[in-house]
C-alpha cells in the first residue's frame, strides 16, 4: 500500500499507512537553510536548500533524516524528537525551570480582555495595577505577568521601532510595575520594522539587514541581542522573551530566503545573548517547523 502524506507543514513530513507503519523525514542540520517541495502531480517530495538561495560555498553540507516505525504516527514522531534531542543534547533543564511553563500566569495577549483594550480612561500601568488589586483580593494564584506587545512602538509595516515601553503605555516602566505587582514577567515582541531606531543606516548602533520591499528588517549584530537582553535585567525579574511572527520576519526578509546562514545566526544570536543572563527563556510564537528544529541548537528556547 502506497503512504499518504499526513503531515506536510514547513520542513518535515510525516507518512502513515493503515498498517500502522509511519515514516518521518525531516532536516538533521542547517534547519533554517534546509527546504522541501512536495508535487503531487509528480508524486515526489524533495529535499534540499532553499530554491532562492544565491550562492552555496564549496563542501557545505545539509543532513535529513528518514525515521520509522511500525507502532503508529504518534510513536514515530515522539522517537523521531527524542532522537534529535539526543543529538543535539538539547535536554530539559530550563524547561523545568521555567515558571512560564510551571505556573499559571495572567497575559494580556491576543484574545484577553485587556489586548489594546486598556481601561476607560485609563493608561495600561494603570490598567494592569488595577487588575492586579483584583487578582490579589480575590486570592488567585497568578505568578507571572505576560506584557504583549501593546507597550511598544510600532512603524510604518506596524513592526518593532524601539522596543522600550511608550509613555502612554508604561510611564513609569516596568521597573515601577514590578515592583508594584512583585511578579516576575514576560515581554512579546514581533517583526523588527526596517524604520527601526535600533538599525546604523537610521543612525542606531546595529547592523540590521532591510527588505525595501516588504518594510522589514532584521538584526545581523550578535551585540544587539546582548544589549536587548541586558536592557531587560535593568526593568526587573524578567522571565522571559517572546518572539512573535516568526513566520512574517522568515517570508518577508528576503535576506533569509536566499541567504544560508542569516536564518540561523538570527535565532542563534537571540538565543546565545538570553542564555548570558541566567534562565530568561525564549518562546517562539507563530513559528514553521524550522524555527522549532533550529531551537535543537538554543537552549534558551523552552516552548
Amino acid at each position: 500500500m502506497h503512504p499518504s502524506p499526513l503531515v506536510k507543514k514547513g520542513d518535515h513530513s510525516s507518512f502513515l499507512t493503515n498498517s500502522s507503519n509511519a515514516l518521518v523525514i525531516s532536516p538533521m542540520s542547517q534547519f533554517m537553510a534546509a527546504s522541501n517541495q512536495l508535487s503531487l502531480v509528480r508524486q515526489e517530495l524533495n529535499y534540499g536548500i532553499m530554491g532562492l538561495v544565491d550562492s552555496v560555498p564549496a563542501n557545505y553540507s545539509v543532513d535529513f533524516i528518514v525515521y520509522y516505525s511500525n507502532r503508529g504516527i504518534n510513536q514515530a514522531m515522539t522517537n523521531w524528537g527524542k532522537f534529535l534531542l539526543s543529538l543535539y543534547q538539547k535536554n530539559l533543564f530550563r524547561r523545568q525551570f521555567d515558571t512560564t511553563l510551571s505556573y499559571m500566569g495572567y497575559w494580556t495577549d491576543n484574545g484577553a480582555y485587556y489586548y489594546y483594550n486598556p481601561e476607560k480612561g485609563k493608561n495600561y500601568e494603570t490598567t494592569i495595577l488595577d487588575v492586579m488589586d483584583y487578582i490579589n483580593r480575590e486570592n488567585i494564584s497568578f505568578q507571572y505577568i505576560q506584557y504583549d506587545s501593546w507597550w511598544y512602538d510600532k512603524g510604518h509595516v506596524n513592526g518593532t521601532l524601539t522596543w522600550t515601553p511608550t509613555a502612554d503605555a508604561i510611564p513609569d516602566g516596568f521597573g515601577y510595575l514590578a515592583n508594584k505587582t512583585q511578579l516576575p514577567f514576560s515581554c512579546h515582541n514581533r517583526f523588527w520594522d526596517n524604520q527601526t531606531s535600533y538599525a546604523q543606516y537610521n543612525g542606531g548602533k546595529y547592523l540590521f539587514i532591510s527588505d525595501q520591499d516588504s518594510g522589514l528588517a532584521i538584526p545581523d549584530d550578535n551585540q544587539f541581542w546582548i544589549d536587548l537582553f541586558n536592557m531587560t535585567q535593568h526593568w526587573g525579574p524578567f522571565i522571559m522573551y517572546e518572539q512573535d511572527w516568526l513566520h512574517k520576519e522568515t517570508d518577508e526578509n528576503q535576506i533569509v530566503l536566499t541567504d544560508l546562514d542569516i536564518g540561523r545566526k538570527w535565532l542563534t544570536g537571540m538565543g546565545k545573548a538570553a542564555a548570558t543572563f541566567g534562565l530568561v527563556s525564549i518562546q517562539y510564537c507563530s513559528a514553521y517547523s524550522k524555527h522549532i528544529l533550529q531551537s535543537l541548537e538554543i537552549p534558551a528556547v523552552t516552548q
